[in-house]
């Protein structure tokens, strides 16, 4: 399992903040189709610790993206900066 800390508006894959879950899961998974990564399983939870009170883009929102990938996988999910 790999996860992301989602930003405002800093994260590679094209967002809008009215979007439902299922609409970035959609956007999350076709970001990860193109960049080869095939299978994923992607949920989201929510940490209170990683939420930043601040407006800027690259400020957390405190969800924190959560991908199951094929082992195959798992060295692209590093280079794109996912952690486990």
């Amino acid at each position: 399992v790999f996860y992301w800390d989602e930003t405002g508006c800093a994260d590679p894959w094209q967002q809008n903040g009215d979007d439902t879950e299922e609409e970035r899961k959609a956007e999350i998974k076709g970001y990860l189709e193109n960049q080869n990564v095939e299978g994923q399983n992607i949920d989201f939870e929510f940490n209170q610790d990683k939420k930043q009170d601040c407006y800027a883009c690259y400020c957390t929102t405190g969800r924190v993206i959560k991908v199951k990938v094929p082992l195959s996988d798992e060295q692209i999910m590093k280079e794109l900066s996912f952690y486990q």
